[in-house]
């Protein structure tokens, strides 16, 4: 049996999960496409799954699930911060509009040495899967 192979997106909006997931099982069923709304719950599962992750997408701000949690979230920043200390081991997408945390969320993975990072503000569903396979193709190259 084949080990699976995951695309991992960290994201609050439930509009943007779904426009997301409908993309996914259009274009990649190769993979098994993954959603987390909480980063530390993400960082946990890449603990044990880190072999298998071929794509990392981020949000910065997770403030949705914030609202209606009394739990602390974390952010896609946190999960930079802890990848920055990894060797790369995937490409990695921002899918953020948040013009301050982004580029400094792409700055410190650049800074730390991985080499297929990529701010991809989220206008829709489409261009985040362009984006996505594009930054695939590009890692089966490398």
């Amino acid at each position: 049996m084949e080990a699976t192979e995951f695309i991992v997106v960290l994201e609050d909006d439930g509009r943007r999960i779904d426009e997301m997931r409908r993309v996914a099982a259009e274009s990649l069923q190769a993979f098994d496409c993954i959603f987390f709304d909480n980063a530390n719950e993400l960082l946990s599962w890449l603990a044990t799954h880190m072999s298998q992750t071929r794509l990392l997408s981020l949000d910065c701000d997770l403030d949705s699930t914030a609202a209606h949690s009394e739990s602390d979230v974390g952010s896609g920043s946190d999960v930079a911060d802890y990848l920055a200390g990894l060797p790369a081991f995937c490409p990695v997408l921002i899918h953020s509009s948040n013009a301050m945390r982004a580029p400094a969320m792409h700055m410190k993975l650049s800074f730390a040495g991985w080499p297929t990072v990529k701010l991809c503000p989220f206008t829709d569903a489409k261009s985040w899967l362009a984006d996505v396979l594009n930054a695939l193709e590009q890692s089966q190259t490398c």
